[in-house]
C-alpha cells in the first residue's frame, strides 16, 4: 500500500536520518573512513543538473512509469556523482525538504511521487557498470537499467542475476526493494546476492556533516530493517575474479537452454528441417 496506518512511512524516512548511495562494491573488506580531504570536497562538487517547474522536462522527470502518483517537487536534481548526491541529501535535510530518490521511476506506488515531496534526487545519469580491480568487485550505479545489467554482467563475465524481464526498471530501486524474477525460486532473490553498498549519511542532528559507510548486516547504518534507510547509488552482484559474491557464495550463471543460445543445451532442437 502506499501509506501505512500508523509508524514509518516508507516515503518519509529520509526526514530524521537522511542517507543515498555512493558506489557500491562487492568486496570482504572494509572501507576506509572518509579522509578530510574528502570531507571539503563535498563543498567544491560540481554544479548539479536542476530542473524547477518551468523546464519541459519537469513534467516527465516528475512522475514515473504509473502515472496515476505525480508529484509537484521544487526541483528535480539530476545526480552524476557521489559528491553530487551527498550535496543535494545535505540541502535537503539541513533546509527541512522532503526529499524522495528515484532510480529508474518504475515504481508502481507513490513513495517516490507525491504532494508531499519536495526535492526529487534522479539517480538515472548514474549508470555505469565496472570492474574494480582494487576491490575485486563489480559495481552498479543505481541508474542502469536491468537489461544493460544482464548485458554486460553475461556477455564480460558469464554470470547474472535472478532479476525479471521489464528492462528499463533501475538497479537502485530494484536492489533496494528485493529483486524478484523468474529464476528467484532457484536462485533467490536479486539482494541476495548483494554483498555491499557504499552509502551517503547525513544526520538531522549533526547537518553538516556526512560520512560514508558500507552496506552490510554488520552496518548498523543500513540493518534497521523494513523499509530501506539507504539508496544504493550503485550496487555489486558478482566478483568475476573469484567467481563469487562472497566467498561462500558462487555468483550465479544464465540458464544454458535460453533461446538466445540455440544447441547449447539438450532441451534445443538441433538446427535442420522440422518445426520450431
Amino acid at each position: 500500500m502506499a501509506r501505512h496506518a500508523e509508524g514509518i512511512h516508507r516515503r518519509n524516512f529520509l526526514t530524521g536520518g537522511a542517507a543515498a548511495g555512493g558506489a557500491a562494491l562487492l568486496t570482504g573488506t572494509a572501507m576506509a573512513a572518509p579522509s578530510a580531504a574528502a570531507e571539503n570536497a563535498a563543498s567544491t562538487v560540481s554544479p548539479i543538473t536542476s530542473v524547477g517547474p518551468g523546464d519541459k522536462r519537469y513534467k516527465d522527470l516528475s512522475q514515473g512509469w504509473n502515472q496515476r502518483w505525480a508529484a509537484t517537487p521544487e526541483r528535480i536534481c539530476l545526480a552524476e556523482t557521489t559528491a553530487q548526491v551527498r550535496s543535494v541529501v545535505q540541502a535537503a535535510v539541513t533546509a527541512g525538504k522532503r526529499l524522495t530518490v528515484r532510480s529508474g521511476g518504475h515504481c508502481f506506488e507513490d513513495w517516490v511521487y507525491n504532494p508531499e515531496v519536495q526535492v526529487i534526487l534522479d539517480l538515472s545519469r548514474m549508470d555505469r557498470i565496472y570492474y574494480d580491480a582494487e576491490k575485486n568487485a563489480v559495481c552498479v550505479e543505481p541508474g542502469a537499467q536491468l537489461l544493460n545489467l544482464y548485458e554486460r554482467l553475461y556477455r564480460t563475465w558469464g554470470v547474472t542475476v535472478p532479476a525479471g524481464t521489464c528492462f528499463q526498471v533501475g538497479v537502485g530501486g530494484l536492489v533496494s526493494g528485493g529483486g524478484w524474477g523468474l529464476l528467484c525460486r532457484q536462485l533467490g532473490l536479486v539482494v541476495d546476492h548483494l554483498y555491499g553498498v557504499e552509502v551517503v549519511c547525513v544526520d538531522a542532528t549533526a547537518p553538516r556533516r556526512s560520512r560514508s559507510a558500507p552496506a552490510s548486516r554488520a552496518t548498523p547504518t543500513t540493518t534497521c530493517g523494513g523499509p530501506t534507510p539507504a539508496v544504493a547509488a550503485a550496487t555489486s552482484v558478482s566478483s568475476p575474479a573469484s567467481g563469487s559474491a562472497h566467498p561462500a557464495r558462487p555468483a550465479p550463471t544464465p540458464p544454458s537452454c535460453s533461446r538466445s543460445l540455440p544447441g547449447r543445451c539438450s532441451c534445443t532442437p538441433p538446427p535442420g528441417p522440422g518445426p520450431t
